[in-house]
């Protein structure tokens, strides 16, 4: 199973309905950015200078009005538990997290813990094997890296993923890989051999 994030710099892209197509009939779990959403949350943070935690929760859902977004684009079905779900095997699922669930686990409070981070926490929870964070930006090519992948260190460093990330992939047991939103095209051969494409994160 993979867990695929969605970020919400594809908001401002043409790509977006291309990867909810690629990727609507894979056994995945889609997890959606804040995008837009989650600016608006900084934003009336900055102007009324409300709590990390209310700022935090609001954030969180942020994250379910893109992924509900997503879901009715694709016609998709949404979940919100992560007890013992298991996806269909020929059906992706949008995951809308929840802000109680997640201060229940003991997720960190913080603007550092970003979609990102709560995607690794998601692939943890479902035993997922891979986690595909699909990223709007110019990544080098993964034939540059070569087999032994990327330290993760790296695209913290350059603002590729967030900074809290390294700790929720720590003792992880799934691969952790990058794709650049422009290979939506191949995504579904990239899932059958990530490492022909994909960037892997170690």
């Amino acid at each position: 199973m993979w867990v695929i994030k969605l970020g919400g710099s594809l908001l401002n892209t043409e790509v977006l309905p291309f990867w909810l197509k690629a990727v609507a009939h894979a056994n995945a779990v889609i997890v959606p950015g804040g995008g837009a959403f989650a600016d608006t949350v900084r934003v009336m943070q900055q102007r009324w200078g409300f709590g990390e935690q209310a700022a935090h929760d609001m954030a969180i859902l942020s994250m379910q009005q893109y992924g509900r977004m997503l879901g009715d684009m694709a016609g998709l079905p949404v979940f919100k538990k992560t007890g013992r779900f298991q996806p269909p095997h020929d059906r992706a699922v949008v995951w809308l997290p929840d802000p109680d669930a997640l201060n229940q686990a003991g997720v960190p409070v913080s603007w550092q813990v970003t979609s990102d981070s709560l995607a690794a926490w998601l692939a943890g929870q479902l035993h997922a094997e891979h986690l595909m964070l699909v990223k709007s930006t110019r990544l080098p090519f993964a034939d540059d890296i070569g087999k032994s992948g990327l330290p993760v260190r790296v695209p913290v460093e350059r603002g590729w993923i967030d900074e809290a990330f390294p700790r929720f992939i720590e003792h992880a047991s799934f691969k952790v890989w990058l794709c650049c939103a422009s290979e939506h095209a191949r995504v579904r051969e990239l899932m059958n051999d990530p490492a022909d494409g994909l960037l892997r994160v170690v």
